[in-house]
C-alpha cells in the first residue's frame, strides 16, 4: 500500500514558481531545511530540499514528470492534486531557461535560499546525488579536452557529454554559473568552520538542541555533555569498545595509525589492521607524473613546458627533491629512476632525494628494500612536523616537495604551508601533493580544487596550476576488501604549486 504524503508549501512553490506568483521566500526563513521526510512525515531514507527542486527542475528545463516517478519509486503518493503537476502524459509546458531575465529570478532565488540557510553540502537526496552533481553528476573536470581525448571515457560520461555540448552556448554558461554558486557557498562554509575552529569554538552535533560551547573543561558544560548523555565518562566504557573506537580510527588519528600495524599485500597494497587502504598500485600514474613534476622547474621534463634558462637560483647545480611519506614507495622509485637519466644528461649537477617517514613498519620496509643504502638518498625518521624543522636549521633548500601521507588532513596542510614556503626555491621550486581532498564525491572535489588556489595565493601569493589526469586505471575489483573507497572521481586534479613570479 502507497505512503500518503504532503508537500511544504516551500516545496509547492520549488516545483513551480510560476503558480506562485505572490510567494514571498523570506516568510518561510524557518522551513527551508525542511526535508521530504519531515515534510511527509513519514520514515526514509531518501531526502531533499527547496533547492535540490529548484535545481532539478532547471536541469530538467522545467518538466515536473521527473518527481511524479520520484515518488512512484518510492511508493508515495500526493494525499491531493496539485495544478501545477501534469495529470496526463502530454508534455509539460517548459520554462525557457535561456531567457536571461527568467534565469536571473531563478539564480538570485538560489542565492537567496543559501542566504536564509539552504544546506548547501546536504548528499543522499533526490537520486543520491548532491546539489552540485544534479548540474554536473561526473564533475566540472570530465568537461576538459583530456577527457574528452581520452580512450577509457566510461560510456555514461561520454553520453552525457555529448548530451551537455548539444545545448545551447548560453544555457552551457548557465551550468557554470550555478555550479560556481555552489562551490562558491561550499567555499565559504569550510572557511567558516576553519575561522570557528581557530577560535576554539566546539559545535556538538549530536546534542538535541543547537548549541555553541567555548571551553569543554568548563566543569558546568562537562556536567551538561554528561546529563545529556553526549560524553560518556571514560571509566564507564568497556576496553572493548575502547579497542574498537581506537580501530576505527586509523584513518583519522595520526597517533593511532604510527601505533597500529601495517600489511604489505605483494606490490599491489599498503593497508592498515582494519583494511584502510594507506597507498594502492593504481596510484602509479599519478605517482609518476607526480616524479616528473618535482624537476620541471629545473631541467626539461616531458610533458612539461621548458624551464627559462635565465631563471635559476645561485645554487642550482644541487638540485634536492623532498618526499614526504613514503608509502609503497612507488614516487620514490620514479624520482629514483629520474635521478639516474638526469645525472647522465647533466653531469655537473648534484642531485639529492629526501624522504620524510614516520611509520615504523614503512621504515622496516625501506630497510629491508634497501632505501637506507642508495648514495643519492637521505631518510629522516619521523613526523614531517618535526624532520621538516631540521632541514630548514640547515639550510636546505628544494626544487620539489612532494606530500602524501595518512590520517591527515587539510587542516594539516595548512599548518605544512607554513613551512614548506621557506623551504621551496624561489626561482624555480615547485611543491605538489597527493589531491584526494574530498575526491569521494565530484563537487567535494571541485570545491577543494578552487579553495586550494585561494588559500594559496590570499596568505602566500603562491600559484596553483593543475594538470588534469583521465583516472584509467581504477575498475570494479579495486577497492574489493577495502573499508572505504578513497577516490571517486574521473578526473585527478594534479597541482602544480610555485611562487607567483608575475606579481
Amino acid at each position: 500500500m502507497s505512503k500518503e504524503v504532503y508537500l511544504h508549501e516551500v516545496h509547492k512553490w520549488a516545483l513551480a514558481p510560476e503558480a506562485y506568483p505572490n510567494f514571498k521566500l523570506s516568510e518561510h526563513t524557518n522551513d527551508i531545511n525542511l526535508t521530504l521526510e519531515e515534510d511527509f512525515l513519514i520514515e526514509s531514507t531518501t531526502s531533499t530540499t527547496a533547492a535540490h527542486i529548484l535545481i532539478k527542475r532547471f536541469v530538467e528545463n522545467g518538466t515536473n514528470f521527473w518527481f511524479e516517478d520520484y515518488l512512484k519509486s518510492k511508493n508515495l503518493v500526493l494525499t491531493e492534486k496539485y495544478s501545477f503537476l501534469p495529470t496526463t502524459e502530454e508534455a509539460y509546458q517548459d520554462i525557457k531557461y535561456d531567457n536571461s531575465e527568467v534565469f536571473k529570478v531563478f539564480i538570485n532565488t538560489l542565492e537567496s535560499l543559501f542566504n536564509y540557510g539552504q544546506i548547501w553540502n546536504l548528499s543522499g537526496l533526490i537520486e543520491k546525488k548532491t546539489l552540485g552533481e544534479l548540474i554536473f553528476p561526473f564533475g566540472e573536470g570530465v568537461l576538459i579536452d583530456e577527457f574528452a581525448q581520452s580512450e577509457t571515457q566510461r560510456t555514461d560520461i561520454s553520453q552525457w557529454i555529448i548530451k551537455f555540448k548539444q545545448m545551447s552556448d548560453v544555457r552551457q554558461s548557465q551550468f557554470f554559473e550555478i555550479y560556481n554558486l555552489l562551490k562558491r557557498k561550499g567555499m565559504i562554509a569550510e572557511l567558516l568552520f576553519r575561522s570557528l575552529e581557530e577560535s576554539n569554538v566546539d559545535f556538538i552535533e549530536e546534542y538535541s538542541e543547537d548549541i555553541v560551547l567555548g571551553d569543554i573543561d568548563d566543569p558546568e558544560v562537562i556536567k551538561m555533555l554528561q546529563e545529556q548523555e553526549i560524553m560518556e565518562i571514560e571509566d564507564e566504557v568497556p576496553d572493548l569498545i575502547k579497542d574498537d573506537i581506537k580501530q576505527r580510527d586509523l584513518a583519522g588519528n595520526q597517533q593511532d595509525y604510527l601505533e597500529s600495524r601495517l600489511q604489505y599485500v605483494g606490490d599491489n597494497q599498503l593497508i592498515t589492521e582494519n583494511r584502510d587502504a594507506v597507498m594502492m598500485k593504481w596510484e602509479y600514474k599519478i605517482m609518476k607524473l607526480s616524479a616528473d613534476t618535482l624537476f620541471s622547474k629545473t631541467v626539461p621534463m616531458k610533458g612539461f613546458p621548458t624551464p627559462n634558462p635565465d631563471v635559476v637560483d645561485v645554487d642550482d647545480k644541487i638540485v634536492n627533491v623532498l618526499n614526504i611519506g613514503f608509502g609503497m614507495g612507488i614516487i620514490d622509485t620514479y624520482i629514483q629512476e629520474n635521478i639516474e637519466e638526469l645525472s647522465i644528461k647533466y653531469p655537473n649537477k648534484e642531485f639529492k632525494h629526501y624522504i620524510v617517514e614516520a611509520h615504523p613498519d614503512v621504515l622496516q620496509q625501506m630497510e629491508k628494500k634497501g632505501w637506507f643504502n642508495k648514495k643519492n638518498v637521505v631518510v629522516l625518521k619521523g613526523r614531517w612536523q618535526d624532520e621538516l624543522m631540521k632541514l630548514l636549521d640547515d639550510n636546505i633548500f628544494f626544487n620539489g616537495i612532494y606530500y602524501d601521507t595518512f590520517s591527515e588532513h587539510y587542516k594539516d596542510m595548512l599548518e605544512l604551508y607554513d613551512t614548506i614556503i621557506g623551504m621551496i626555491k624561489y626561482e624555480n621550486g615547485v611543491f605538489s601533493f597527493f589531491n584526494g581532498l574530498g575526491s569521494d564525491c565530484v563537487f567535494f572535489y571541485d570545491i577543494y580544487k578552487d579553495l586550494v588556489k585561494m588559500d594559496l595565493f590570499e596568505k602566500y601569493g603562491l600559484k596553483c596550476d593543475y594538470k588534469n589526469m583521465v583516472v584509467d586505471t581504477i575498475n570494479e575489483g579495486t577497492w574489493d576488501g577495502i573499508t572505504k573507497n578513497y577516490f571517486d572521481c574521473p578526473v585527478f586534479y594534479h597541482p602544480m604549486i610555485t611562487f607567483n613570479h608575475d606579481m
